[in-house]
């Protein structure tokens, strides 16, 4: 699926689970790296825990330039089942470490609405049927960290993600938000809340500052 700049993440995401076949699926990230054993030890866990989990995760680890090391991104459990109703911080970001079951799946879509975070809308979906996932112990996915793009810094972005995000789970789960949703919440208010002066993203008129506070 050839990517357009006008669409949103979403809708390129979309498009490719149209065409996708097979027992479980994986979306390749060209910005980031699989060790070469990935591919080989994902599958050894799809055959052993696919009636448990519906979802099989590689371990996320960034690149310390100045160091030059490879830093996990928490200190992952050594167990092959991640259960998240203990394991809160073990959270699934992102698309190119995860394989995921097509029936899982169904009918979900990504929402093409959001702007940043339709990925963890979409794993979360996912993630809270069976609160667990499988975790590939000797693999690695390589993220290359970097700060959040200016560009998403706008009155949109903010909004979007109250909005479709942060209201979606706060409503799902008649306000008795599971810890692991709680710790989501919080790592994705982290940018909003380096923001110097959130009356620049909001109308006076229509949200309270005090109101984004409650959060």
């Amino acid at each position: 699926i050839y990517r357009d700049e006008s669409w949103a993440y979403g809708v390129h995401f979309n498009r490719a689970l149209k065409e996708a076949e097979g027992e479980f699926i994986h979306f390749f990230d060209p910005r980031s790296e699989l060790s070469q054993n990935a591919y080989s030890e994902a599958k050894k866990y799809i055959k052993k825990y696919s009636s448990e989990v519906d979802i099989v995760y590689i371990p996320v680890y960034y690149f310390d330039k100045k160091a030059k090391v490879l830093r996990p991104k928490v200190d992952y459990v050594k167990s092959d089942i991640i259960d998240v109703k203990e394991h809160i911080d073990h959270s699934i970001i992102y698309l190119g470490a995860a394989f995921i079951k097509k029936d899982a799946i169904g009918d979900l879509q990504f929402d093409e609405g959001l702007i940043d975070c339709e990925i963890d809308l979409f794993f979360t979906e996912i993630l809270m049927k069976k609160e667990k996932y499988a975790l590939v112990q000797n693999a690695k996915f390589i993220r290359n960290k970097k700060k959040l793009p200016n560009k998403y810094k706008t009155p949109k972005y903010v909004k979007n993600k109250f909005n479709l995000f942060f209201n979606h789970f706060i409503d799902k789960f008649n306000g008795d938000v599971p810890r692991y949703i709680q710790y989501l919440l919080v790592s994705e208010l982290n940018p909003i809340v380096r923001i110097d002066d959130l009356n620049e993203f909001y109308d006076p008129k229509e949200t309270e500052i005090e109101d984004i506070n409650e959060y």
